[in-house]
């Protein structure tokens, strides 16, 4: 036997071993994209913050290796996950129907607010007849599953805007008459604008979901049971806690306004 015809052989027994065991393919997350949505996750000084980032963070070093984390626009972050063949995830999203198969739900963070509520800075709509309350201006960020719960409340008018600091300028300068946002965003967002969030009320709560982070379709299992791994021991040794209470305390916008569901 040459030694041409004896590479070969040896070149195609790897082949053969990593294809068998699916390590050829093998998909890891090595890049982790959120947006501007204080405090899950914010660009301050020029660095990423926040608890979603904090938590990447942990899981990196968990792992063994650092995961980089991005701010992008919100619906690019989206983009970017279902093209990466699962080496880029993606948070904080809540699971919806049409999102269900789209992605890989690697985690799931019930410790994290997930009120999404219309806000009001004006306490005369709240006294609005029903018919004419849904006749108000509603902003809300683009790329969100959040669109479908106003539309299915009887808003029409909606105002789609990249960030949600527009939606916040455009309720202080009444150019909104309706914030729909989560709670503890707004909560930030508002304040960081020197505003005072007293002056805000919760119209309703659209939707009280649990938070999750999402890699594509094609991440391999090993990856996926690694990382899910690295998620319960931080939050066994309370790491996903500490995170999540340095960003995250009781509600402070707390006038919530019911209205009838007729």
């Amino acid at each position: 036997m040459n030694s041409q015809s004896y590479g070969m052989r040896i070149l195609s027994s790897f082949l053969l071993f990593y294809l068998c065991f699916g390590l050829f393919d093998a998909k890891a997350v090595d890049r982790f994209v959120t947006s501007e949505f204080p405090p899950y996750g914010f660009s301050e000084n020029g660095a990423v913050s926040g608890i979603i980032p904090e938590i990447v963070e942990a899981v990196g070093r968990q792992l063994g290796h650092p995961i980089p984390v991005e701010i992008v626009p919100w619906k690019r972050a989206q983009a970017l996950v279902e093209t990466s063949e699962g080496t880029v995830a993606a948070g904080p999203l809540v699971r919806t129907c049409d999102r269900e198969f789209r992605y890989t739900w690697l985690s799931a963070l019930p410790e994290i607010s997930g009120d999404f509520v219309l806000l009001a800075r004006d306490e005369r709509l709240l006294a609005l007849a029903d018919k004419d309350f849904k006749k108000l201006r509603v902003s809300l960020i683009q790329g969100t599953a959040f669109k479908a719960d106003v539309e299915a409340a009887g808003f029409e008018t909606i105002i789609e805007v990249e960030t949600e600091v527009q939606s916040a300028k455009m309720l202080a300068l009444g150019r909104t008459d309706l914030w729909a946002s989560p709670r503890v965003v707004a909560e930030r967002i508002y304040a960081e604008l020197g505003h005072d969030t007293s002056d805000l009320y919760v119209a309703t709560t659209l939707r009280n979901d649990v938070m999750f982070l999402v890699t594509s379709k094609a991440i391999d299992e090993v990856s996926l049971a690694e990382w899910r791994a690295a998620i319960s021991k931080i939050r066994k040794d309370g790491t996903l806690n500490r995170i999540v209470s340095k960003y995250q305390s009781g509600p402070i916008i707390d006038r919530l306004v019911k209205r009838p569901d007729c």
